[in-house]
């Protein structure tokens, strides 16, 4: 509940601007982002019990989060590199 309390001015934002602009914005400036991009991450061996890695990815439309998950792998890997090519594929997966 204090969580709840401390937050409740906050709220996910939105920039709806029309494609046109979107699309000279991103060709003009390439340090903004594209209208649509995602991004995803693991975490390698950091749940101690199991030893499973934990993931995450987020998409973002317009400025704003439209989906996004954070749970433990289904299964153990062995290196950095691989629990990062599993939460890669795990995002694209539900991109497609």
């Amino acid at each position: 509940m204090e969580y709840l309390y401390a937050i409740k001015d906050q709220s996910l934002y939105y920039n709806a601007l029309i494609l046109e602009e979107v699309i000279y914005i991103v060709e003009e400036h390439e340090n903004n982002r594209p209208p649509f991009y995602t991004a995803s991450n693991a975490s390698f061996a950091d749940d101690k019990t199991t030893r499973k890695s934990s993931q995450g990815y987020i998409f973002y439309l317009f400025g704003g989060p439209i989906d996004w998950k954070a749970t433990l792998q289904r299964c153990v890997t062995k290196s950095t590199t691989k629990a990062e090519l599993v939460a890669a594929s795990s995002a694209s997966t539900e991109l497609i």
